[in-house]
């Protein structure tokens, strides 16, 4: 288990996309993703039946991906949706904090850290990855409830506008540390996993660590997400190009085989319309086209070679409709795992960064670090095991 040697520059960045793509990443970021989705799911429903919607009639509409968008909700409702989108959020935090973790240990060459080492890792530190922005948000509305405080004064007849321009200076080296934390506010959502992960930081420890970067590194952090989000389109469109490609292979070859037939056309197009409806390639191909200005549009075609006729329920006999569900929770996975690649490989990036900040700023090797403690946990073993 050789590790992997780093050149502590922007050359580390274009990593990403061939060290994201590990089964053990994607994988963890899948499952984040699924457990995320079941809550959103759930909850989704339970608003809109708050709302006063049938639920069966708001299954039938809205299927796999419900939403309140466009449509009368309630106040609570809201709330209620908005807090299923946040559990989703915190997920996805606490999954990237696991793949960060993974990252780190296969760049020193150790490949037997496992997904559940992962997992117990990120699940041991989740106050940390939750909490951190939570305090951030705490900082900057406190600041402004000292502004409102301020302006207050202003309104004291004779003597508060001469105390309110008195502590005119106060007040705008405040306005500037508010815009200076939400930036920094930015930053935490987008390191604290890697923070965690290389020194195990604390909330306030996490809290400096993304200050530091803010303030040592602010043209190299640009300079970074900009070439990852790059990284992040071409690798997912190749990846998913992947995905779509081979099924419809798999369904061009069962469809000239002697013993596919009428039922087999059913399944797959019910199947695809559950994963795969037009809105949502609607949709997919409005965002791809204003990030790849191009008449390529593969998602489109790759409906068009599936949506042979119109599938319903109703016209599906009960054991095709069980493997069309099947078939259905297989497409939903793969969709899934395009999402994750994606993910993996904004979070390795991020690693990488923080690890090349971490040894331009303060000449701190954190894998020589991770390799020296590992060989002296190993001495410690060796020794325990000699004495027992």
């Amino acid at each position: 288990m050789v590790p992997i040697n780093l050149y502590f520059n922007f050359k580390d960045i274009f990593r990403s996309p061939r060290i994201a793509l590990s089964g053990k990443k994607i994988w963890i970021f899948t499952t984040g993703n699924l457990i995320g989705y079941l809550f959103y799911w759930f909850i989704s429903y339970l608003s809109l039946s708050l709302s006063g919607y049938n639920l069966s009639n708001s299954i039938n509409k809205f299927g796999l991906y419900p939403h309140i968008f466009n449509i009368e909700a309630s106040f609570y409702s809201i709330f209620i949706y908005s807090f299923g989108i946040i559990i989703w959020i915190f997920l996805l935090f606490i999954a990237s904090t696991a793949v960060s973790r993974v990252t780190l240990q296969e760049l020193n060459g150790n490949h037997l850290f496992s997904i559940s080492d992962a997992w117990i890792f990120s699940l041991k530190h989740w106050k940390t990855s939750i909490f951190t922005p939570l305090t951030i948000i705490f900082i900057i509305i406190t600041l402004l409830i000292l502004g409102i405080f301020f302006t207050f004064l202003n309104s004291i007849p004779h003597a508060g506008s001469i105390i309110y321009f008195s502590l005119f200076p106060i007040i705008f080296f405040g306005s500037v540390f508010i815009i200076y934390t939400a930036l920094v506010l930015i930053n935490s959502l987008i390191y604290s996993p890697a923070i965690i992960s290389s020194y195990e930081e604390d909330i306030m420890g996490t809290i400096f660590q993304s200050y530091s970067i803010s303030w040592a590194q602010p043209w190299r952090v640009i300079t970074y997400n900009f070439i990852i989000l790059t990284l992040i389109i071409i690798g997912v469109e190749v990846f998913s190009w992947f995905c779509m490609s081979s099924c419809s292979l798999i369904y061009l070859i069962a469809k000239h085989s002697f013993f596919s037939g009428e039922n087999f056309n059913n399944i797959i197009n019910l199947s695809f319309e559950l994963v795969f409806p037009n809105y949502i390639i609607d949709n997919i191909l409005y965002i791809r086209s204003i990030i790849i200005n191009t008449d390529y549009n593969y998602f489109s075609i790759i409906h068009k070679i599936f949506k042979i006729q119109e599938s319903t329920i109703e016209q599906t006999y009960i054991l095709d409709f069980i493997c069309s569900i099947l078939l259905s929770s297989f497409l939903f996975i793969i969709l899934l795992s395009m999402i994750s690649y994606s993910l993996s490989i904004f979070c390795v990036g991020q690693t990488l960064s923080f690890l090349i900040f971490k040894k331009l700023t303060d000449d701190d090797d954190i894998l020589r670090r991770f390799r020296d403690e590992q060989i002296e946990n190993d001495k410690d073993d060796f020794f325990e095991k000699s004495l027992n």
